[in-house]
């Protein structure tokens, strides 16, 4: 309980005193490139694995200020979002100008255990890593009760490329897996695994800063910047147990 307890307010503290406590930062201009970068690559995943006769319902889990909420409310006929911190969903249904969105507070594994619906759409953003692994073992194995036939299952979370690495304090407790962890779900197809470049677009504006070339951090210049990223060794060198993000795609075979 202790462990909820420190996640908990460490989540409360994000959203009250960062600009975005949802990528934890302060950085506009990084987390508005981020999310350019993310909310296509979920509508792709959308458009790929998804067809208008399974757009019933989604659910955004880790849903934070509502970004992908709202990406997915534009395909789906109804979206529950939830998240584990009071003030932002709180924030989010006062604010909200979505009708088809609604928020909840709750953690994934109480709403596995009491959700009555069926989704045709899970998208998980950057929660695994701060479940305990008897916890990810009951996600695992109950996640597809709540899925519909032929639903999708988008996982994003941050992993380690070679060993596990887990950060556990008084202020902040993260669970690094070893990137492959994550493959193998009960009864789900995995589809795609695929790094989340956007996950790195700090370490290129670093980059371009120390090559005096900081003027073309901008959106104009995404699909040039998007290149870079995707050269690996331009940034980091992969024999390093590096931090990383990937996604992971999964589907619930009829």
């Amino acid at each position: 309980m202790q462990t909820n307890k420190i996640i908990d307010e460490f989540w409360n503290s994000a959203y009250n005193d960062l600009d975005d406590g949802g990528y934890i930062s302060n950085d506009s201009k990084i987390n508005n490139f981020r999310f350019l970068i993310e909310k296509e690559e979920l509508k792709e995943f959308i458009y790929k694995f998804t067809t208008h006769n399974n757009r019933t319902r989604a659910l955004d889990v880790g849903c934070g200020n509502g970004r992908f909420s709202r990406v997915l409310s534009q395909y789906f006929d109804k979206v529950d979002a939830i998240d584990i911190a009071q003030p932002i969903i709180k924030r989010n249904r006062e604010n909200s100008d979505f009708t088809n969105i609604q928020y909840h507070k709750a953690t994934l594994e109480e709403w596995i255990g009491h959700s009555k619906v069926k989704y045709d759409f899970i998208y998980v953003g950057g929660v695994l890593m701060y479940i305990e692994d008897r916890s990810i073992n009951y996600i695992y194995e109950n996640i597809n009760k709540i899925l519909n036939k032929s639903a999708v299952l988008v996982l994003r979370e941050s992993v380690m490329t070679k060993e596990r690495v887990d950060k556990i304090d008084d202020r902040y407790i993260a669970y690094y897996r070893f990137k492959n962890f994550y493959k193998d779900i009960n009864e789900l197809k995995l589809l795609v695994t695929k790094e989340n470049l956007a996950y790195r677009v700090g370490e290129l504006r670093d980059l371009l800063n120390r090559l005096k070339l900081s003027f073309l951090f901008q959106e104009k210049m995404y699909k040039y910047l998007l290149r870079c990223l995707k050269c690996k060794d331009l940034v980091w060198k992969p024999s390093l147990n590096k931090l990383v993000n990937y996604y992971y795609v999964f589907k619930k075979e009829e």
